[in-house]
């Protein structure tokens, strides 16, 4: 089997400080405070365990005091020899390469290290600088880059911290006036505050009040300044400012910016005398603080320091170790091949999205206001409808509550049953899965490379978990202190973007979630495109992606970003590893989102549901190799009230529940990439556990392998990369045909212009009640007294159930008219209580989706349309036939085919086309196609009824006729520009809009799905037809 992925050369190498020993008791546990070492490590963590230490080395703590201490001293000192995850001094970083043998030599001068300012310090100091005069008038200062305009508002993302000092966000705007559009422009090349307050005066705004402007700006975060940490800049950001200020220096002469300048490079000198030793006195990091305090008058000092831990490269890894871990990840997807990393929030945006702008492309801003837009993440209401009765579509079943298998939990739980029924400990895979599984294996939808991570035990792999939409997430944080990571993570984004064929780039999101967080999202520059967004980036201004620059469109199904400014296809990237779900801004979590949804490969070993059915599953191995230890998943129950227990009572409970659960003597709990190894011998690491999981349902934990020998326990992190081919031309060509409009046509009519804008808001029910018997007399009305020329309404959900009712005036002077009768009559209704709000609305014509020649064309239509529906609704109404009103659907697609000049064959492509595009969107499977199979079958009479030639209910035929007649110079029209090469929009998407359209009007519940099931049973009756004329025979 040939993969297409390959094993770079490059492996990272993470270790603890120290070898893992047990620390058996209080005499072990006190030989760590002897180390100077540990206690430099002590201190950059927790200052205040450091003072309790010193406290307890002269013995003057009292008993309780002196236990608290020594379990907080316990769980650094396991984490010390046991956890590889990089933190502080506790464990280092290395980079090794594959060779013939593996060596990994730790020797007492191999330890180096980096440190810097923790991030919330230095802009905290920042802040003070920017209060300094002599510093402020110098400053050059720039558009907040979450700055997007919306209805004449500049609208924008400032935040303020609370009282716990975290950053808080929240979106503003401020209303456009000339002043304000000119401070914008002005600013976006970057202008000091004594430049700009000089141009922006003039005869109505003095100098004073301009520079009070402008403080206002800069105070609403409108403005800021060149302070904004450049989070991918290869200087770190003690440095940019250390740069700025210098700067500055050049340009003033004042003795204060000097002494300032000064000051901050005492600092960096001193951070650099402690990176020349492994080891160093604490006294030398309480100088620094001091240094902190002249420009900060308060100071938490265990947030001072942050440090990142190296050992020099002179390891390497067996090389027979890579043929293990393709074996590995192809047995994974094997195992894993009908399975792909889902994310709700993608989901629901998708749907919303297809739901409210079907095939347009729409900015993405106007996408993710919240006000204006869709937002994220959102949720999506439960959908119910007659026609959908018993119709199954996939996933919906693991709504219930019951515990509902896939078809990979379905086969790992029968292999559990066998190996159970055997007795046996533990899963060899090779016995179950085949060699014709492991070539069949797909690899496309794989991350362009991501981070495998494993341990070595006897010489085989330990599989632990792969991680990430690319390796270099995981590096990057490590490439300011490292050259030779460094290096490898530009090797690892290099081959990342010769995937990308011509017309799409990777872009990086360059944002500072939290001022802390930027300690491990800060990192040198590695990508050739960035969108920076509350956040500095550093590459040059034709390749930084403005927010207000990116349209998104939903494409077979796929949510696709487009530049318009690069005329490229934009493929989102995270370059760090911060957890984006977690109290994020709705574009950063987006961007987050979206990113691992373009590469979905599912490559975990994972029990999946069936956790929740066993409390022991067994180690999986293949050929050797560990894919999963031996797990347990304790429930609550079990280890309730154990904490009050007295030390000898509790080892006796506990070791009933190791005879009683087959638990070994040491676990490894683990949340996240937090670890803790407990060992059940040990009365402090039992209590410390028991405290860590009080709170929690369920307590996952697996067998720890290790001994006691003195080994490290090193964390291996092997880069991935993969070597398909990504082509996103279709994309591109796309979105060219959306966006590429050669007419300026008005797009937006506001409140008081031609077009009177209104939002009915009444149940979903009472759609067509509301429809029929308040706005079709009024429109009537209307009609009769020369007030409208048009109208076409919408059935709509935002906030809420709506009817979106457009109204084309003769004359905007009838505005005012229009207004005061709408209200009166409405009041007269008997039926008005079926209305709950009324809101007058900006009427934003959807361009990209009809094209600005053929919008008005279209305008057109959907008067004559929405002016039949009503009558449509009416006579259906008197027939109180649900299923005959869905139906009666597909005359309205076939006419409109029909309309448009289809052929039968056209007919048999068009509807494939749109029901394969709604099959995908619904997650369509085999238990879809056999309900829906049953379903036609029932229907299959009143199918043929409708469509035949001699349908005749109530006069529907006739109105159906009318509408057509009427609509055909409009088709017409639309065909004429198809000829001239005019139509801005392929003909598929405009015919999808159209009748889309009608069925919104026409259908009051959940019209894409029965959108969907129309096209099926269209296409059924057309192959019908096609078969009956080939061979001859006479239609039903």
């Amino acid at each position: 089997m040939t993969t297409k992925y390959q094993i770079n050369d490059d492996i990272i190498i993470r270790t603890p400080i120290f070898p893992f020993n047990r620390v058996s008791n209080d005499a072990e546990l006190l030989k760590f405070i002897e180390n100077n070492f540990f206690l430099e490590a002590i201190y950059i963590a927790s200052p205040i365990l450091y003072e309790e230490i010193v406290k307890l080395k002269k013995g003057i703590l009292n008993e309780t005091k002196r236990d608290q201490v020594l379990n907080s001293l316990y769980r650094y000192a396991i984490r010390m020899n046991s956890r590889s995850t990089p933190f502080g001094l506790f464990s280092t970083v290395s980079i090794a390469n594959w060779s013939k043998e593996t060596l990994t030599p730790f020797l007492p001068n191999n330890f180096y290290r980096h440190t810097r300012i923790d991030m919330n310090l230095l802009v905290v100091l920042v802040e003070e600088l920017e209060k300094v005069p002599e510093i402020r008038e110098q400053l050059i200062y720039y558009p907040n880059n979450s700055i997007y305009e919306k209805n004449n508002e500049f609208r924008y993302i400032e935040y303020h911290y609370n009282s716990d000092n975290i950053k808080k966000f929240k979106m503003s705007s401020v209303a456009i006036n000339s002043y304000l559009h000119e401070i914008y422009c002005l600013a976006k090349g970057g202008i000091t505050i004594t430049k700009l307050a000089e141009r922006i005066t003039d005869d109505n705004l003095t100098i004073d009040v301009a520079n009070d402007l402008i403080a206002l700006m800069i105070e609403s975060q409108v403005l800021v300044s060149e302070f904004i940490p450049r989070l991918t800049s290869n200087d770190t950001y003690l440095n940019q400012v250390i740069n700025i200020v210098e700067q500055i220096t050049k340009k003033s002469d004042s003795l204060n910016v000097e002494l300032v300048l000064q000051k901050l490079k005492k600092i960096q000198e001193k951070l650099n005398i402690l990176d020349l030793h492994p080891e160093n006195s604490v006294d030398i990091y309480k100088n620094i603080i001091n240094d902190l305090y002249e420009f900060i008058p308060k100071i938490d000092h265990s947030k001072v320091f942050h440090v990142d831990g190296f050992r020099k490269s002179v390891s390497s890894v067996l090389s027979s170790y890579k043929s293990k871990i393709s074996e590995i990840i192809n047995v994974i997807l094997a195992i894993n091949k009908n399975s792909v990393k889902t994310n709700k929030n993608i989901e629901n945006f998708r749907y919303k999205f297809i739901e409210r702008y079907d095939s347009q492309a729409i900015p993405l801003v106007d996408a993710l206001d919240e006000d204006f837009g869709i937002g994220y993440p959102i949720n999506v209401l439960s959908r119910t409808n007659t026609l959908i009765e018993k119709l199954h579509f996939n996933g919906e079943k693991q709504r219930t509550i019951d515990i509902n298998l896939n078809v990979r939990e379905k086969w790992l739980l029968d292999v559990l049953n066998v190996i159970e029924s055997k007795g046996s400990d533990q899963i060899n895979l090779e016995d179950y899965i085949k060699e014709s599984d492991l070539k069949q294996i797909n690899t496309y939808d794989m991350p362009p490379s991501f981070c495998f991570m494993f341990r070595l035990f006897n010489d085989n792999i330990l599989f632990e978990s792969t991680f990430g939409t690319s390796a270099a997430s995981m590096m990057s944080r490590f490439s300011y202190g490292n050259q030779d990571v460094k290096r490898a993570t530009h090797q690892i984004v290099e081959k990342e973007e010769k995937l990308l064929k011509e017309g799409a780039i990777m872009v990086d999101i360059v944002h500072m979630p939290d001022n802390r967080m930027a300690n491990v999202i800060a990192h040198p520059l590695f990508r050739k495109y960035e969108m920076p967004y509350l956040g500095g980036g550093a590459v040059n201004n034709q390749n930084t992606i403005n927010i207000e620059d990116i349209f998104i469109k939903v494409i077979n199904n796929k949510i696709v970003l487009f530049s318009k400014k690069l005329n490229k296809i934009i493929i989102p990237t995270k370059t760090n590893v911060h957890n984006h779900f977690n109290m994020s801004l709705p574009l950063y979590q987006f961007w987050g989102d979206l990113s691992s949804d373009y590469f979905n490969k599912d490559i975990e070993f994972h029990w999946g549901n069936i956790n929740a059915m066993r409390t022991y599953l067994p180690r999986v191995l293949f050929k050797g190799s560990i894919i999963m230890p031996a797990t347990w998943n304790l429930r609550t129950e079990e280890l309730i009230n154990l904490s009050k227990l007295n030390d000898d009572e509790l080892l006796i409970k506990i070791n009933g529940l190791q005879k009683t659960l087959n638990l070994p003597q040491r676990i490894l709990f683990s949340e996240f990439d937090n670890e803790l190894v407990v060992d059940f011998s040990d009365i402090r690491s039992i209590r410390i556990w028991l405290h860590l999981v009080k709170h929690k349902q369920i307590i996952t934990v697996k067998e720890f392998l290790w001994g006691n020998k003195g080994e490290f326990l090193n964390q291996y992190v092997a880069n991935i990369s993969s070597q398909e081919i990504k082509d996103y031309s279709f994309c591109l060509n796309e979105f060219e045909s959306s966006i590429g409009t050669s007419q300026v046509i008005q797009r937006d009519y506001s409140p008081g212009d031609k077009w009177l804008y209104y939002k009915i808001y009444c149940n979903m029910i009472s759609f067509d009640e509301v429809l029929i018997d308040i706005i079709s007399p009024l429109l009537t009305s209307f009609i009769k007294k020369g007030y409208i020329k048009s109208f076409f309404f919408i059935k709509y959900y935002d906030t809420d159930y709506h009817i979106r009712l457009r109204l084309e005036l003769i004359d905007n002077s009838f505005y005012g008219e229009m207004i005061e009768l709408f209200h009166n009559e409405l009041q007269k209704s008997t039926k008005k209580s079926l209305i709950h709000d009324l809101q007058i609305a900006t009427y934003q014509r959807e361009v990209e989706r009809y094209g600005s020649i053929s919008m008005e064309i279209c305008e057109n239509y959907f008067y004559i349309d929405s002016f039949f529906c009503i009558h449509l609704l009416k006579k259906l109404e008197k027939i109180k036939k649900n299923k005959l009103k869905s139906l009666v659907g597909l005359v309205l697609i076939n006419k409109t085919l029909e309309g448009f000049k289809f052929t039968l064959d056209d007919k048999i492509n068009y509807v494939n086309t749109a029901k394969t595009r709604y099959q995908t969107e619904f997650n369509v499977d085999k238990n879809t196609f056999s309900s829906l199979n049953q379903n036609y079958r029932k229907d299959k009479d009143l199918v043929f009824e409708v469509l035949s030639e001699n349908f005749a209910i109530n006069q529907l035929d006739n109105i159906i006729d009318q509408k057509e007649i009427k609509l055909q110079p409009i088709i017409d029209s639309l065909l004429n520009l198809e000829k001239n090469n005019k139509l801005e929009v392929s003909k598929f998407q405009l015919i999808s809009s159209l009748i889309h359209m009608t069925l919104n009007r026409f259908i009051s519940q959940d019209e894409r799905i029965q959108e969907y099931i129309l096209y099926e049973y269209l296409f059924k009756y057309y192959k019908y037809q096609k078969h009956c004329l080939e061979n001859k025979l006479e239609a039903i």
